[in-house]
């Protein structure tokens, strides 16, 4: 900062909240808030007694009000009439919390992201975004006339795709409607996701799979040349990559075992391997066609 008064770089901030130019005298700035705390700590013992605030309010999160629960072990010696009344209070106590449809929206549709999350073990950052696009969603109206939990995974899953991850459809979008749900945001929302990659799903199926590096090295070179002549779009990738490591192995694991370690069916690891095989000339696994023939 400079003095526009005489150009003077000498400019020094005062406990008083005023910046002075020390060269000239002109105040610079006044009442500045100072949004440091006003104790020291030396340790991190003592920093965690003096603070008076908790972690910042995160996306999901109820800014409106403030909510307490009234625990129901807190309850359970009361007498049974005292009892009731207590988990009448409790009730009453959470829907006048959540006043809005807004908030008791935001609450429902976080508490689904946070259980989906916990369940699959998707990293904070994709949680956390998955929250952005639900508040989104609900501040945009297009939540009217469909289910909470279905807007929830699809803002989930729309969160995944956009990271990338390897979970495939039927992971996450487990209820009725919410395929419907999750296109009709991406139109309504306009929004230009990445193309999922066969090649990030896998590492995950050879984890699972229990494979060798030189198999999951040829299952890749496989998946490479399938996405340079086209055959990987517009199919599901966890199914190519369950093919292409069905391929690589020479047909030596199930078709059961591939199609469950990627969370497909055997019919679509089935008619993918067909389609590899036939795009990049390459001879179909002996063993498969031996057990399909006995079909």
């Amino acid at each position: 900062m400079k003095c526009p008064d005489c150009g003077s770089e000498e400019v020094a901030a005062k406990s008083t909240g005023e910046t002075v130019c020390e060269s000239c005298g002109a105040v610079l700035e006044e009442r500045a808030l100072d949004y440091g705390a006003e104790w020291v700590a030396f340790t991190p013992e003592e920093k965690e007694r003096k603070t008076r605030t908790g972690a910042p309010l995160g996306p999901g999160a109820l800014t409106n009000s403030l909510m307490t629960d009234i625990n129901r072990r807190d309850a359970s010696s009361l007498s049974p009439k005292q009892r009731a009344h207590a988990f009448l209070l409790r009730k009453l106590q959470k829907t006048n919390a959540m006043s809005p449809s807004f908030d008791r929206a935001v609450y429902f549709g976080s508490k689904q992201i946070d259980r989906a999350c916990a369940a699959l073990k998707i990293p904070d950052s994709v949680r956390k975004e998955a929250h952005i696009i639900y508040i989104d969603v609900i501040s945009r109206g297009l939540h009217h006339g469909r289910s909470l939990a279905e807007v929830a995974s699809a803002s989930l899953f729309l969160a995944v795709r956009k990271a990338n991850l390897p979970l495939s459809f039927d992971q996450l979008l487990e209820k009725k409607g919410t395929a419907r749900t999750y296109r009709l945001l991406v139109t309504k929302m306009g929004l230009r996701l990445p193309i999922p990659d066969p090649l990030a799903f896998l590492s995950k199926l050879a984890a699972n799979l229990g494979l060798e590096k030189s198999v999951e090295k040829k299952a890749e070179e496989i998946l490479k040349r399938a996405k340079e002549v086209g055959i990987s779009s517009g199919r599901d990738p966890a199914g190519v990559a369950a093919a292409a490591v069905y391929i690589a192995c020479g047909g030596k694991l199930p078709q059961k075992d591939v199609a469950k370690a990627a969370n497909v069916t055997e019919v679509t690891v089935r008619n993918r391997y067909r389609e590899i095989c036939d795009a990049l000339k390459l001879p179909r696994p002996a063993v498969c066609e031996r057990r399909n023939g006995k079909r």
